[in-house]
């Protein structure tokens, strides 16, 4: 507990000395570029380990697609951090496909992600 303590005050403190004296440009940038495809992948690895996901219901899964399409840097960070996202990427945006013929595309992208997944 008092480890904590210390990195708490110690990270208020690189803070107040350090990150609020930044200009707002680079302070958006390191969000941009290190902070928010963290965050958006943090929020689709919940989401794929839901117990809709396991089960293969896209429920959960397919409105977060196309947030996370229309921001090229998070579609490239969660590519690197899961194979099931590369491949789905992979079949229906570069190859412009689709692996499940009588689904809509998200719902295809979607589902081909579970299946890589857990099937």
């Amino acid at each position: 507990m008092t480890e904590f303590v210390n990195t708490s005050k110690e990270l208020s403190q690189i803070k107040q000395r350090f990150i609020d004296k930044l200009p707002e440009e680079l302070v958006r940038k390191i969000y941009k570029d290190y902070l928010e495809p963290e965050i958006y992948y943090e929020i689709y690895k919940k989401i794929i380990v839901s117990n809709a996901s396991t089960s293969l219901d896209t429920k959960d899964l397919l409105p977060f697609i196309p947030l996370v399409l229309s921001k090229p840097h998070i579609c490239l960070y969660i590519s690197k951090n899961c194979h099931g996202f590369c491949s789905s990427y992979k079949v229906h945006k570069i190859e412009n496909t689709k692996m499940f013929v009588l689904m809509k595309k998200g719902e295809s992208f979607a589902s081909t992600i579970l299946f890589s997944l857990y099937h």
